[in-house]
């Protein structure tokens, strides 16, 4: 991709084009810029460039299509601003901007993005739901919160009850309740699901670990040939080896 500070500025240009179409173009070439600064000379000037670009950019747009994408490029680019964004769009008519909202938050969650990420695990709208379940499964929660992500867990949406049961997994909540949730997921039809309670089992230290993946099936399928998941069981039992 060529590269000057013209080229640059003819192209970014683009992002108040009364068209969405010239907006995304500008979205992939910002995103281009992001994943090659790293080889290029003057990175830390497109870098500061492309976030004050997002920044006032995501001020105005108001597309359907494009703000998502925006929202998006502004969470892969850790925008300083990021989560007053979020707080900001969390309550969007349209539910393709509202499942980006919870990936504008850093953890730990601040009292605010918490409340807004709990109010997204209500969306009616399954997506949304899905995105927001996981950042709060991950982040632990009050025992009084506990109940929502149970409830998650057994949501009627595959989408939801699998990146629930993921982001369960990898929780710090250790409580015996979202252990025996754990547990009582190894009953899931779906595998991912399984696969998740029985990684999750193993990162507590579980005695019921080796059963647990046992009941999950096959894993030598090349999906998760990288997924850290299919290794829990053997990292158990490096942990668990006897000693001596």
């Amino acid at each position: 991709m060529r590269r000057s500070a013209e080229t640059w500025a003819e192209t970014v240009a683009f992002h108040r084009h009364p068209d969405p179409l010239p907006r995304l173009f500008v979205l992939d070439v910002l995103g281009m810029h992001a994943l090659t600064d790293g080889l290029t000379q003057h990175a830390a000037w497109y870098e500061r460039e492309r976030l004050q670009l997002l920044g006032t950019w995501v001020e105005v747009e108001d597309d359907a299509v494009v703000l998502p994408r925006l929202l998006r490029a502004l969470a892969d680019e850790d925008f300083p601003g990021a989560e007053a964004v979020g707080l900001r769009h969390a309550g969007h008519a349209d539910a393709r901007v509202r499942r980006e909202v919870p990936g504008l938050f850093d953890r730990p969650l601040t009292p605010r993005a918490a409340g807004a990420v709990r109010n997204l695990c209500r969306d009616p709208d399954a997506g949304v739901r899905a995105a927001a379940v996981e950042v709060l499964a991950r982040e632990g929660m009050p025992a009084e919160g506990r109940p929502l992500l149970l409830a998650l867990l057994d949501d009627a949406d595959a989408q939801v009850a699998r990146r629930a049961a993921y982001g369960t997994a990898w929780s710090a909540d250790r409580s015996p309740e979202i252990t025996e949730a754990l547990v009582r997921l190894l009953d899931a039809e779906d595998q991912d699901v399984r696969l998740s309670a029985a990684y999750g089992l193993a990162l507590r230290d579980d005695p019921r670990t080796v059963g647990a993946y046992a009941r999950v099936g096959r894993l030598d399928r090349p999906e998760f040939e990288h997924d850290p998941r299919a290794d829990g069981l053997w990292r158990w039992k490096l942990r668990n080896a006897p000693s001596g």
